[in-house]
């Protein structure tokens, strides 16, 4: 389609500065980023936005309107994969944008052209699930702030990433940009590399390895191509039984 990108490290606002060009329309961020588990500053990308007229996009996926609501903060369409938090309950493939009505309109035209619509019995799996949104982002939060607490101090574990973190290097901005909760992403590598990596990810009985995220059951990914990094998507199951699981997985190890 012709779409020119620069790639830049959300967290180095000089940079993102530096990588305008001529041609440049548009700011796209992910308010979290997948998996390396980043916070985008977007008043800060908002000043960039406007000292150059660029459209500000926020993929908002990983933290549902209920942790963060980027049009407050600056961002001009919001998009969300709503497969994942919104749905929440991994029984459907959907996505959702908002924005200004011109935006909307223009996506629409895209939308019905490419026949990305909805089906009915997806759009209804969307509503049935937001209902549960708060209910769930609190627990998905709660749950992966008691599971990073307990990896950071195990003595198998190489790093943990997670915004709720005092390690985590942006853990200020998350203090006041993410008030209600850091949400249910974290990441983490385990010592050994990735011999251990699989035998962690193969020894689950209660949990799924899976692309996927954001539903009510914990799913984790591990990635070797990441430096074996695992990504784990925290459910909302009892905290303690989330913990009791890894503890079982990392003391085969």
């Amino acid at each position: 389609m012709g779409i020119e990108v620069s790639m830049v490290d959300v967290r180095d606002i000089d940079q993102a500065r530096a990588a305008v060009k001529p041609n440049t329309t548009a700011i796209f961020i992910e308010t979290v980023t997948n998996p390396n588990i980043y916070i985008a500053d977007l008043a800060a990308y908002r000043e960039i936005s406007d000292e150059h007229g660029l459209t500000l996009i926020a993929d908002n996926t990983f933290l549902s309107p209920y942790l963060c609501r980027p049009v407050e903060q600056g961002a001009d369409i919001v998009l969300h994969s709503a497969t994942k938090y919104i749905s929440g309950h991994g029984d459907t493939i959907a996505g959702v944008l908002s924005g200004t009505r011109d935006a909307i309109d223009r996506a629409r035209i895209k939308m019905d052209s490419f026949g990305q619509c909805l089906s009915p019995i997806a759009s209804w799996l969307v509503m049935r699930g937001v209902r549960t949104l708060p209910l769930r982002m609190r627990q998905h939060s709660e749950n992966a702030q008691a599971l990073a607490e307990y990896l950071e101090v195990h003595p198998k574990v190489d790093w943990v990433k997670y915004p709720g973190l005092p390690s985590h290097s942006q853990y200020e901005l998350a203090k006041t940009s993410l008030p209600n909760g850091c949400g249910g992403i974290l990441s983490f590598r385990i010592k050994g590399g990735g011999d251990k990596m699989n035998q962690f990810a193969n020894s689950h009985k209660l949990f799924a390895k899976g692309v996927s995220l954001g539903d009510v059951f914990t799913l984790i990914y591990p990635q070797p191509w990441r430096d074996n990094l695992i990504r784990v998507s925290v459910g909302c199951e009892d905290a303690s039984d989330i913990i009791g699981e890894f503890e079982a997985a990392l003391l085969n190890l």
